[in-house]
């Protein structure tokens, strides 16, 4: 008797003592996988981070990015993870082939609301705010502001 009594209380004060609190959502990073590629044309990539402008005039930073097969196929992806507060330049040096990506544009998914209360207070809260569109080499892919396509994964074919 004395557990149901102990449960209806916790329950009863889980009830009434939840309100909603709002969290910002981070933006998620953009992977970038190579399709038709061989491990040789990805390893040892060179990422240029420049100043977000479309310009490439300004360089921040670079980094050397090394390559990883996914699986058994021909896709490989970066080990460096890309933000959209920057444009980037992909130089794969055995091919002396340069990808420019230029507007990486989040989603419009800038908060979060859930029910804090003594049972939720033990889940770890986060959300993200999803890439929906890139440009690559002038093409644009997804749409700005439209929360339905590209979602951290930016593919360059061979």
């Amino acid at each position: 008797m004395r557990v149901i009594y102990a449960l209806s209380t916790l329950l009863l004060f889980s009830l009434f003592s939840c309100k909603t609190e709002t969290i910002q959502c981070n933006p998620a990073g953009v992977k970038v996988y190579f399709v038709g590629f061989t491990y040789n044309d990805v390893s040892k990539a060179m990422v240029f981070v420049y100043k977000k402008d479309n310009l490439f005039d300004s360089l921040i930073d670079s980094v050397a990015s090394y390559g990883q097969q996914k699986g058994t196929s021909d896709t490989m992806f970066l080990l460096h993870t890309l933000d959209d507060d920057h444009d980037y330049q992909v130089k794969l040096p055995h091919s002396n082939i340069v990808y420019s990506l230029t507007a990486l544009t989040l989603g419009n998914h800038y908060t979060d609301k859930y029910q804090k209360g003594i049972v939720n207070d033990l889940v770890l809260r986060e959300c993200v705010n999803n890439t929906v569109s890139y440009t690559l080499n002038g093409q644009q892919f997804g749409q700005p502001n439209v929360m339905s396509g590209v979602y951290n994964v930016l593919y360059i074919h061979k």
